[in-house]
């Protein structure tokens, strides 16, 4: 549930507003393009990084005991840290984001807009990194302990490659490397949820 649950968020958040790649607005460029849509974009803020945070938390728990039960406990290690670690860097990305929407773009402040804007692409590129570790620790655990199905296994590999490109765009506020994440996210979303739902069956 939680699985199809963070597609789902990403899905509908995607709807309310597409995603962009475009890491250079200035502040005054921020405002214009949040104003009018500031309730629109916080619920978009609280479903793509505040409830897909803590569902990736969940499937990263789920994904760690069952590796701890195969034996695996390093890459039970890999899954905890890197999926709690990138949970609490988008829960991180939701308040600044919520502050930016709710607060900082009412008021007009430009200045405090164009900071904030960086720091959760910033923050973004570091959460696509621990992303990358966790898809990379998943894919061991497909091809090595067979905790997932071995197709998970590949996508991981695919996920972990376009997470890295993206990473650094996002990280170092690079455009062109950070058009990766036209790839790296519907990756995501399907690894995600592909684990959640594998983890399910292979319980029952």
């Amino acid at each position: 549930m939680a699985g199809i649950a963070y597609a789902a968020s990403w899905l509908v958040g995607l709807v309310l507003s597409p995603s962009s790649t475009d890491l250079h607005s200035p502040g005054a460029q921020v405002l214009a393009g949040y104003a009018g849509h500031e309730a629109v974009a916080t619920i978009q803020r609280l479903l793509t990084a505040g409830a897909a945070g803590v569902l990736l938390a969940l499937v990263a728990l789920a994904l760690a005991g069952r590796a701890r039960l195969a034996g695996a406990s390093r890459p039970a290690w890999w899954v905890t840290v890197a999926g709690l670690g990138a949970a609490a860097l988008s829960l991180a990305q939701c308040l600044l984001g919520v502050y930016l929407t709710r607060w900082v773009v009412p008021d007009r402040r430009a200045d405090v807009a164009g900071v904030l804007f960086e720091a959760i692409n910033r923050l973004d590129g570091v959460k696509m990194f621990l992303l990358a570790a966790l898809a990379l620790a998943g894919t061991a655990l497909a091809w090595r302990a067979r905790v997932l199905p071995r197709w998970l296994g590949y996508a991981g590999v695919a996920l972990a490659a376009a997470l890295l490109v993206s990473g650094f765009g996002y990280l170092l506020l690079i455009g062109a490397a950070a058009q990766a994440a036209y790839l790296s996210l519907p990756l995501l979303i399907l690894w995600v949820a592909g684990t959640g739902i594998a983890l399910s069956r292979s319980e029952r």
